[in-house]
């Protein structure tokens, strides 16, 4: 798998994890190294709902070879492509539940010593 194919779900973590009012916090709290980290676990978790999703939902299969991919990664291009889309849908879902204040005073509780 290419660096590129990696790097999507990991764009896709640091996205969720900014953007969603759970997370945003907690992150702006965090050193450099902590931050890539995580949002590599989080991309990691992504692709794999996705990679799950994309062998159950009907559709998905044909992605891989309409994105013109090599051989060898199309069946990885549609969890790619829909933990994309994951990334992006999660947070205004989950900002729903989570309020700026809820994950601020989250944020505050989970720095105290």
């Amino acid at each position: 798998m290419g660096l590129g194919l990696l790097l999507i779900p990991a764009l896709g973590g640091y996205w969720l994890l900014t953007h969603s009012n759970r997370w945003k916090f907690t992150v702006l709290l965090q050193s450099g190294y902590h931050v890539f980290f995580r949002s590599a676990a989080s991309g990691l978790a992504l692709s794999s709902a996705s990679y799950v999703l994309a062998l159950v939902l009907p559709g998905l299969e044909r992605l891989g070879s309409e994105l013109k991919m090599e051989p060898d990664h199309t069946e990885f291009a549609p969890a790619i492509v829909f933990s994309a889309l994951l990334a992006l849908a999660l947070p205004p879902t989950l900002n729903l539940r989570f309020t700026v204040l809820k994950g601020a005073i989250r944020a505050a509780e989970a720095s105290r010593p």
